[in-house]
């Protein structure tokens, strides 16, 4: 029976569900069987692997490599009907057979030598290209794979062979463009890929991620804000977007690449598509794990909702952009900020329109003498020194509950000389209490079944922290000891007075239980996360951007010129 929530669990499929003939081709599939009469493919596992490649138009690559599996058999003699009907393990009983005959040698791969041009495929392969034949079918029908098989025979050399997956793989997009949901991001695909092989002059260069730069970003906008035609993208937001989506892909892409080198002459060609590569792929594109920095945003939007205010609504509205755009933020800070900076005012030009009220003039000498990025980032940085601000303070409170949670945060406010003195205490008393925090959930469990504890995990980390820490608070206190951690008290103090003169709206955890305890120190642990990224960030920026002041009056000049453009009354009409 179908499985109508097939697609439930694919986030490239939240808005919409593809079409139900899709399912068709799939359930068809499933279903085929033997001359026999039994399941072709008992495995689902490999279908749906192949039937995951076509949904998400990432088909290119392995259509690639079966114009060469075809090519190969053509050049054996192994009629293409036989395979269409033939059992996988028979067909490859036949190639290992000629394989051996050919190179007298025993392998887990055979070659397609096309003149100087060589294509290793594995034996392990030769299912997964079976069912690529059988959804080709689907979805292009009999005669396209016959006129496939007669072009296949014709080619006499690697380009005819990529002209052929050229081909299928146009023809493939053709058909499913209409029927899955994620198709119309497709033109803006082909736009930016376009755009970029022009900007290379090169029709045969290979789009890498870092094509996608903070120029091209901007070009591309440029290119295409103004032309009247299908594809307009008016806004940099949009087309920053865009770019961003874009290069994300590639990067994916190459990472899980199925390499398709062409060797000349070389006695070893290694082309092969990795199983595991194929299964991590997919992994990839079917997980709906969220990204750290987007997950602790989220955090901090619900407990905003929930009245707890940890930062201010205004201080989430600037970093949301990175929630957004998450580690592509480090690779193309100037982009960021840019979306920031000219983003924002872009729109403010849109809505000062809409009212009728636009003075480009007035507008523009309102930014004359400022400077948006430097202050931009000034705010990023209070962003992060509030963090660390309130983390002091969370850290307190935790502190003041002597909750063994301190253990694990302790060293962020401890001097050079005071660390060392707290990690030769941990060292010592590791052994002593025989406790290894650094094992996994599994190793810690199989060492408590050996010694007969009764304990969980957690529930035995729980406990060993917390002798831990009352041997800590010991240690600290005597008299031996307390002068070599003066700077951790003074500390303490300071952060003691800070904690009683502040206040923010739902910041109530005065009361010394395991509920406060465990929201405590979740807190702690987000704003941790959030304030490291915004520092990897500021960081990626002045490493990027040698002076922001001169960056923004230089920006300002290209982005006001082409405001002008679109929005003066002689520019291009529309919002």
């Amino acid at each position: 029976m179908r499985d109508k929530l097939f697609f439930d669990d694919w986030k490239e499929f939240t808005l919409q569900k593809p079409d139900e003939v899709i399912l068709n081709h799939f359930e068809n599939i499933k279903n085929k069987t033997t001359l026999t009469g039994s399941l072709k493919y008992p495995n689902l596992k490999d279908v749906n692997k192949i039937f995951a490649l076509f949904i998400t138009h990432n088909y290119g690559s392995v259509i690639y490599e079966l114009c060469n599996f075809l090519k190969y058999l053509s050049q054996n003699n192994l009629p293409f009907y036989n395979i269409m009907v033939m059992e996988s393990n028979d067909l490859l009983k036949k190639i290992k057979k000629i394989n051996f005959i050919n190179n007298q040698e025993i392998s887990n791969k055979f070659t397609l030598k096309l003149k100087s041009y060589n294509f290793d495929i594995a034996y392990s392969r030769i299912s997964n290209l079976i069912i690529i034949i059988e959804f080709l079918e689907e979805i292009l029908g009999l005669e396209e794979i016959l006129l496939l098989d007669k072009s296949i025979n014709n080619a006499n050399s690697q380009k005819d062979l990529q002209e052929i997956s050229n081909d299928v793989s146009k023809k493939v997009y053709s058909y499913l463009k209409n029927l899955l949901p994620t198709s119309h991001l497709q033109s803006f695909s082909a736009a930016i890929g376009n755009f970029i092989i022009k900007k290379n002059r090169d029709e045969n260069h290979i789009i890498v991620s870092e094509d996608i730069s903070d120029d091209l970003i901007f070009d591309f906008w440029v290119a295409f804000s103004l032309e009247e035609k299908d594809l307009l993208i008016k806004t940099f937001t949009l087309a920053s977007d865009l770019c961003l989506s874009y290069k994300k892909s590639v990067e994916l892409n190459e990472k899980y690449k199925f390499s398709s080198r062409y060797q000349l002459n070389e006695e070893n060609s290694s082309n092969m598509i990795s199983e595991d590569t194929l299964n991590e792929f997919l992994e990839q594109i079917t997980s709906n794990d969220e990204h750290v920095f987007s997950k602790y945003f989220n955090k901090l939007c619900i407990l905003q909702s929930d009245k707890i205010n940890i930062l201010k609504k205004k201080e989430l509205g600037e970093i949301e952009v990175f929630s957004k755009y998450n580690d592509l933020s480090m690779k193309l800070p100037l982009t960021i900020l840019r979306i920031c900076v000219f983003g924002n005012i872009q729109n403010r030009i849109i809505e000062t329109q809409r009212r009728k009220k636009l003075d480009l003039n007035d507008f523009f000498q309102s930014y004359s003498d400022i400077s948006m990025y430097y202050d931009q980032s000034q705010i990023i940085q209070s962003i992060i020194n509030n963090n660390s601000f309130i983390c002091e303070i969370l850290f307190y409170k935790l502190w003041s509950f002597e909750a063994p949670k301190v253990m694990d945060i302790i060293r962020n406010y401890l001097n050079k000389d005071e660390l060392i003195l707290f990690e030769n205490f941990i060292y010592q008393k590791k052994e002593i209490l025989d406790f290894d925090p650094n094992l996994d959930d599994l190793s810690l469990l199989n060492e408590l079944i050996k010694k007969n504890e009764n304990y969980t995990p957690d529930e035995y980390r729980e406990e060993k922290i917390a002798n831990l820490y009352e041997e800590f608070k010991i240690y600290i206190n005597s008299s031996k000891f307390q002068s070599d951690f003066n700077s951790f008290f003074n500390f303490l103090s300071k952060t003691r007075k800070n904690t009683m003169s502040f206040r923010r709206s739902g910041f109530d955890f005065n009361v010394n239980n395991k509920k406060n305890i465990n929201a405590i120190t979740e807190i702690y642990n987000i704003l941790s996360i959030i304030k490291e990224f915004l520092c990897k960030f500021i960081d990626a920026l002045y490493l990027n951007v040698n002076n922001l002041k001169s960056k923004f009056n230089e920006d300002k000049v290209i982005f006001f010129e082409h405001f002008k453009l679109l929005y003066s009354k002689e520019g291009v009409k529309g919002g």
